[in-house]
């Protein structure tokens, strides 16, 4: 049959179910059992219960005493239900676990937020990992639900389809190479692909089976071997079972076309026909809300002058993943919506009243969401109480999953894809490549390294299965070395550079965390250690150690029991190359953000300086160029270490190799060193991608900007562009893939992220022509040092300001400039206007509607007396503004 029509604004094609009869909604859900939940007592053990709450209602289970993992109604499981009708319209239940105190308040051990709009009828049985709702609050544990949800207003596939169909014409899917052919015959279409959103709009999952063969898939939710996925939060498996923190895959498609996200997406809100702002360009638009993403479809924008028009460019037309949400906020013109202590603004009564809903006054609302992209959009509700009220949802939504989006990525929502992507680095393939001989006796300085195994993470959990050590030292030596260094980081070799001056030898390029030194302690295996690799290097006198930190840092450490090396480990050079720790890079990284997102750019260069970004990048580079020269040109075996060793050590480990090997400089170069010695060595991208405040940082970003860096001194030495770099620092955020999931190599394959979610590599590798640099010489081989001084600096333009809106765009002809490009005016609908942004008073017959024609916000006769010239907007004359517009222009 035809298909859906492109041409109407999704928000005209109606998405939900028919509303003519009218029937009473409703959500069952089950409380079968629970485990893995924080203890909160004493003893070690809780007191769990559940409550369900919808708007100011709410149920609660019963208490199970003293345990972690409860059992309600001997596995039948205890009901909360919940029923509503049309035009009431919840878009969230809201289930709280709780630890019951006789004596003092409840403690709060976790919540799940479950989307009643996903489709008109839904179905499942599953295990739902709780989430937290505030910085503060300490969560583990799952609760294994039956939910049943009968919506009139859910999205129908008619809907569903239209929004993917967008979705395609806006390219906002990523493709994914296809993986390779598998030997095994793969099971049926039917099997594997979950129905329609009208019935159940997900995937079907299989838990994995002891025998390894994939298990049968199935959309019977009565089955219990076999379960629908219904939201990120969820990890399904068979019915008794425990939930390991990751168990579950979805079966692998058979589709030729792999894009990500595939028809697993599900919509949980939808909010049509509001206004939304990116820097200066505003727009009616439709904004959805998934459990991947957040999606800004504009069809129409309006202007002062001409009314309703059609939008060509859809310059706000864009998509947000989940993972890049930095914050979320709301704020109230001239009115609120308060709710009552306690109670999460998820899901009030569209046609509650004033006295209902207690202190509700009329007013619109905005929010504000700004992403880690360096994005701010602004979306702007009709002023009404219903409006205010879906604000809210949105905001305490859009909360909810930015907090737990580091530990419910939607990248386990895919699945598998292709196992190959996960193999970019191969150990002994790249020790090959630099001229290791690792396991063979020959003459040279070659035979002084080996290969080290480090068996079940024992000798240090956060490093890499295999390890490249002197051959000289022996096992115990390792140990104690191990035991000596802060996280077990004894120094390694992580590369091997051969100068052009020595032919068949090398020197070696180590890392390591700090020594456990305190204010009197040593051990002799370490500096036996570290003795041994200065003598692996043609010119043995002596090892060059940089501490990425300050003197005084390094000093603060050793009052903790840390520090640096002293006088016991002979013939060193000791370096500290003053880089800022992880605290300082986050606030300059907010300080930068703040600044970009602003509308302003009075003083921006001055700002710009004191945000320090700059400065930092620059000690990076600074730092990395040194340790380059002192393996090229003098030839010296170098160490270098910062605290812990996972931070700025990485920073200075790739730059270094980056500058001196033409092959990390290729595309594929740079994946195998971002797998080498981001992943392998075990940077912390869980913790520094925000699960815990404290320690969230742009380290691998601020890598990133340093590489680009170099690129704008060396345009001809890379072969890869500034978009490979953007859409690394995208995604190694985004949650949509498991590469950058966790903080160690053990850890991934803890979780088999290689059997349960895509690699990043496969997108990379499906849109490699468009990451190829043109002005690329492949002959250009030469060591590169690029200077550091803050003059040769600049702000990465590509990544930083791509969204920058401030400056209207230059014409494409020769037209008359202000005749032809005029800033564009947004008219909020008369419709959407039932009250003042101003004064609040609602609009009467004689109390009527008037435009601000600088902001396009409606107010009463009285809040728009004055004028002011406009002639950024196409006006000749003074035009009619609200009070706020007249301070900000010049009064005729």
């Amino acid at each position: 049959g035809p298909g859906p029509d492109r041409s109407a604004p999704i928000s005209h094609q109606h998405g939900m179910a028919s509303l003519a009869a009218k029937p009473a909604c409703s959500v069952t859900v089950r409380v079968l059992r629970g485990c893995g939940l924080a203890a909160k007592d004493v003893g070690g053990t809780s007191d769990p219960y559940v409550r369900g709450t919808l708007g100011f209602r709410s149920m609660q289970t019963s208490i199970q005493y003293n345990t972690l993992s409860p059992v309600w109604n001997n596995g039948m499981g205890e009901t909360i239900a919940f029923e509503w009708s049309p035009p009431e319209s919840p878009h969230f239940l809201l289930l709280e676990v709780w630890d019951a105190d006789q004596f003092n308040s409840d403690d709060f051990m976790g919540a799940i937020m479950i989307p009643l709009s996903v489709a008109p009828h839904f179905e499942s049985r599953a295990w739902y990992r709780l989430g937290c709702v505030d910085s503060k609050s300490f969560v583990s544990g799952w609760l294994q639900l039956d939910i049943v949800i009968d919506n009139t207003e859910g999205y129908s596939p008619e809907f569903y389809e239209r929004f993917r169909h967008h979705c395609h014409d806006h390219a906002f899917n990523l493709p994914l190479e296809a993986p390779p052919a598998r030997s095994a015959t793969p099971p049926p279409v039917d099997d594997v692909t979950a129905g329609s959103p009208a019935t159940v709009d997900v995937t079907v999952l299989s838990p994995p089976r002891s025998s390894g063969a994939a298990g049968r898939a199935s959309s019977d939710v009565g089955d219990t071997k076999d379960f629908v996925q219904l939201a990120g939060s969820c990890i399904l498996q068979s019915e008794g079972d425990a939930p390991n923190h990751y168990r579950g895959c979805p079966t692998p498609r058979t589709a030729l076309v792999h894009t990500l996200p595939d028809d697993r997406e599900i919509i949980e809100m939808h909010l049509g026909e509001v206004i939304v702002s990116q820097g200066r360009e505003r727009s009616i638009a439709d904004v959805i809300l998934t459990n991947y993403r957040i999606v800004v479809l504009c069809d129409r924008v309006m202007s002062a002058d001409s009314g309703l028009r059609m939008n060509s460019s859809d310059n706000i037309t864009t998509y947000v993943p989940l993972g890049l949400v930095a914050s979320a906020q709301m704020t109230e013109l001239r009115g609120h919506v308060a709710r009552r202590r306690g109670t999460p603004p998820v899901a009030l009564p569209q046609s509650a009243s004033r006295s209902s809903l207690g202190s509700v006054q009329v007013g619109g609302a905005v929010v504000t969401i700004v992403c880690k992209d360096f994005r701010a959009i602004t979306i702007t509700f009709a002023t009404t109480a219903a409006a205010a009220q879906l604000a809210q949802a949105l905001v305490y939504r859009l909360q909810f999953l930015m907090r737990n989006a580091p530990s419910q990525p939607a990248a386990f929502l895919y699945g598998p894809h292709d196992e190959a992507a996960w193999r970019v680095h191969d150990f002994h393939a790249e020790a090959a490549r630099e001229g290791l001989v690792l396991n063979e006796r020959e003459s040279g300085d070659m035979d002084k390294w080996h290969e080290v195994s480090n068996e079940n993470y024992g000798l240090c959990p956060s490093y890499p299965p295999l390890l490249v050590t002197p051959r000289a030292t022996p096992a115990d030596a390792l140990r104690g070395s191990a035991a000596f260094r802060s996280k077990q980081r004894l120094p390694v070799l992580c590369y091997y550079h051969r100068p052009a001056e020595l032919v068949g030898r090398g020197v070696g390029l180590i890392r390591c965390a700090q020594p456990l030194v305190g204010l009197g302690r040593r051990s002799e295996e370490d500096e036996g250690l570290v003795l041994v690799a200065r003598q692996c290097a043609p010119d043995a006198d002596f090892m060059n150690i940089f501490d990425a930190r300050s003197f005084m840092a390094a000093k603060g450490n050793k009052l903790m029991g840390k520090g640096n090396e002293n006088a016991n480990y002979k013939a060193i050079k000791y370096y500290f190359m003053e880089i800022g720790n992880i605290h300082a890079m986050r606030a300059a990284f907010d300080e930068l953000l703040t600044l970009v997102v602003s509308e302003s750019d009075e003083a921006w260069l001055s700002q710009l300086e004191r945000t320090g970004w700059l400065r930092h990048v620059g000690s990076i580079l600074s730092a990395s160029c040194v340790i380059a020269r002192k393996l090229d040109k003098n030839k010296m075996t170098c160490m270098v270490h910062c605290s812990d060793g996972w931070d700025r050590t990485t920073q200075l480990t790739s730059l270094a190799q980056i500058l001196l090997d033409k092959y990390f400089r290729t595309i594929d170069g740079f994946a195998v060193l971002v797998e080498k010695e981001w992943l392998s060595f075990g940077h912390r991208f869980y913790d520094r991608g925000g699960a815990h405040e404290n320690e969230r940082s742009p380290i691998f970003l601020q890598f990133l900007d340093c590489v680009w860096q170099v690129m704008q001194q060396f345009p001809t030495a890379f072969e890869f562009n500034s978009l490979f770099l953007v859409r690394l620092a995208d995604h190694h955020q985004s949650g949509w893939f498991g590469t950058f999931l966790h903080n160690s190599d053990r850890e991934r394959k803890l979780h088999r992220l290689h059997e349960a979610t895509p690699s990043l590599w496969s997108y990379m590798r499906a849109v490699r022509i468009e990451h190829m640099n043109p002005a690329y010489d492949p002959t250009f081989s030469e060591v590169l040092i690029p200077m550091t001084s803050l003059k040769r600096l600049a702000l990465w333009s590509d990544y930083y300001l791509r969204y920058d809106k401030s400056t209207p765009d230059v014409p494409d002809d020769d037209r008359d400039v202000q005749a032809d490009r005029v800033n564009v005016v947004v008219w909020e609908p008369d419709h959407h206007a039932t009250a003042c942004r101003d004064c609040g008073l609602l609009f009467t017959t004689l109390r009527r509607r008037h435009h601000c024609r600088a902001c396009g916000q409606v107010f009463c006769s009285k809040c728009t007396q004055k004028e002011a010239r406009l002639p950024e907007f196409g006006y000749d004359s003074p035009q009619r503004v609200c009070d706020t517009c007249h301070k900000s222009h010049t009064v005729d």
